[in-house]
């Protein structure tokens, strides 16, 4: 192509050469064509080649201006390889001038025809991944580099969606069916899921914002079922917790996989943070709520993923804390649910009361009566069918009372006065034996502060047989959700507002040295069956063996509310995180 002298000379050269093309005089046109073509125009560090690379982008973006200008005269079929060639071009490897230039036409192609708007989409979105070692590439640069592309990909959406209305409905599927599976690279998942969550913030984000918030929490899902406690460096502690200062070390293998969960999870909480300091996070939390629903609560193998929603209520306790509660308590209360739904949903219930810093006492107390209400009328129920009696039954009404002794494990000294009007008595004691059919160790710690602040009448104040067998309970059951938080990165937006046990204030004794041993295993051995402890596995729960002395002297033991050493050193880890994913 020959040296022009002006913009307007250019832009007839371009249109002649068009015109021409479909004519057959295709001599201009594919020297346009040559100039487009993306091998041509990687940006070179070379001072020697400084001038001519001036001089090929002076040209290319005077071509690229005069296309824009002209872009109604591009036909899809006639100019296809000159169309290509402009879609195959890359923000990633162009000088800004050109880059800016590129984004102008690429807006215009969009805007000018529908049949070039899907085509123009998808060319955006690919560049919400990376070159292959563009990091290494760039070097110091790589962050101005990458925020540069970003920031142009995102102009070019906002300005097409002012001349195309309708664009976000189509670039919606374009950026889910290119999302990048959990086995993609670290980087490539990182930039595209940052993308996305930017995204959702812009005035496109009001149309397509839920959808693509919702495709983060599924890939986050994916990557938590992902994340096994195999890979858990061996330690002399399984799970070393600093327990004097109630931080977490994390103690993850190099795991690829838990590194890319804690790196999705950090600019996750970040993204909700800014939503909610942008005034807009009452939206944000509907979708988060709702993606909870559907893909967090009934997937067995989340560990950490939930924290998301723990996060979410920490920003305004006042109103999304209290949300949570009556979401949760109304699933588990509704007859319309399914079981897992609703036992799962008193799973997630107890384990947030107890382990929410922020939750407020009047939240928790209102929430126990309502268990416990619960309760008390499902053993009126029994009473008077007598018939159905077998614990597969009752799975419902043993993760509610689970739940409310892990709760007052924690939040014991809160809601003392708050019991008179609670009929727990009558509950746990009923024929149904829950003392007997939840974790033995939630039962014991229980059992201890309930005896200690004279919660019983003395006449059940005593410690039932934990050791007996009850048939039917669900692994999920022992499920506790929110429990101490393992990742590095991420943990820095959960750990302010994390109860450990380790701060709890037992309303017994702390000098005792049962309390001792109490308090180390509570919150840290968790993982002892996955690890090969010498315990049985019945009906989802562990019932740990006894050695010969404890038989003998078991019924005697056992009655006691502060049980003798043969029965404190029994292999009673306190629950933790009981068993999170050893299947």
């Amino acid at each position: 192509m020959e040296t022009f002298e002006s913009d307007s000379f250019v832009i007839d050269f371009v249109q002649h050469a068009l015109k021409a093309a479909i004519k057959g005089d295709r001599d201009g046109y594919d020297q346009m064509v040559m100039m487009m073509d993306p091998s041509a125009n990687v940006i070179t560090n070379d001072p020697a080649l400084r001038k001519e690379q001036e001089d090929k982008d002076a040209l290319l973006v005077a071509t690229l201006g005069s296309l824009s200008e002209v872009a109604s005269l591009i036909h899809v079929t006639h100019h296809q390889s000159l169309y290509s060639s402009i879609l195959g071009m890359s923000l990633w490897q162009c000088n800004p001038i050109v880059a800016d230039s590129l984004v102008d036409l690429v807006v215009c192609l969009a805007s000018s025809s529908g049949s070039y708007l899907d085509a123009c989409l998808d060319m955006l979105v690919c560049h919400f991944i990376a070159p292959p070692n563009a990091s290494i590439y760039f070097g110091r640069r790589w962050h101005f580099v990458k925020n540069s592309v970003v920031d142009r990909v995102f102009s070019a959406f906002e300005n097409i969606f002012a001349l195309v209305p309708l664009s976000p409905m189509r670039l919606l599927p374009i950026i889910l069916k290119r999302m990048p599976s959990k086995y993609e690279k670290h980087n490539d998942i990182i930039l595209y899921v940052e993308c996305m969550l930017r995204l959702e913030g812009t005035n496109i984000g009001n149309y397509i914002g839920s959808s693509l918030l919702k495709s983060v929490v599924d890939r986050l899902v994916d990557l938590d079922v992902d994340v096994k406690f195999e890979d858990i460096a061996e330690t002399s502690d399984p799970w070393e917790i600093v327990k004097d200062s109630g931080k977490t070390k994390n103690i993850f293998k190099e795991n690829k996989v838990s590194e890319t969960l804690d790196s999705l999870m950090t600019i996750t909480c970040k993204h909700l943070e800014q939503s909610f300091n942008d005034g807009r996070f009452a939206k944000v939390f509907e979708t988060l709520m709702d993606s909870f629903q559907k893909s967090v609560l009934t997937a067995y193998k989340s560990k950490f993923v939930q924290f998301l929603i723990f996060f979410a209520c920490s920003l305004d306790p006042d109103t999304y804390s209290v949300e949570f509660s009556r979401r949760l308590l109304c699933i588990f209360l509704s007859d319309n649910e399914p079981p897992l739904r609703r036992t799962s949903a008193v799973s997630y219930l107890g384990s947030y009361l107890s382990r929410a810093k922020f939750v407020s006492p009047t939240l928790v107390a209102s929430v126990l009566k309502s268990l416990v209400n619960w309760c008390l009328q499902y053993c009126k129920i029994v009473d008077d069918n007598i018939g159905i009696l077998t614990s597969r039954n009752h799975e419902i009404f043993y993760s509610a009372c689970q739940a409310v002794m892990y709760i007052l494990c924690f939040q014991m000294s809160l809601v003392i006065e708050d019991f008179n009007d609670m009929p727990l008595e009558h509950v746990l004691f009923h024929t149904l034996d829950p003392l007997k059919a939840c974790l033995p160790s939630t039962v014991k710690e229980f059992l201890r502060q309930a005896n200690a602040v004279n919660l019983f009448t003395k006449d059940n104040a005593f410690m039932p047989d934990l050791s007996r067998e009850v048939v039917g309970l669900e692994r999920h059951d022992v499920f506790f959700p929110f429990d101490p938080y393992l990742l590095r990165e991420s943990e820095r937006f959960i750990q302010p507002h994390f109860q450990f046990w380790s701060m709890v204030k037992p309303p017994y004794d702390t000098d005792d040295d049962e309390k001792e041993s109490s308090n180390e295993d509570f919150d840290d051995v968790r993982k002892l069956t996955s690890l090969g402890s010498n315990s049985t596995s019945t009906s989802g729960q562990d019932i740990p063996k006894r050695g010969s002395d404890d038989e003998i002297d078991c019924s005697m033991e056992a009655m006691s509310i502060t049980p003798k050493d043969t029965f404190i050193h029994q292999a009673l880890q306190m629950p933790a995180r009981i068993r999170p994913s050893s299947s």
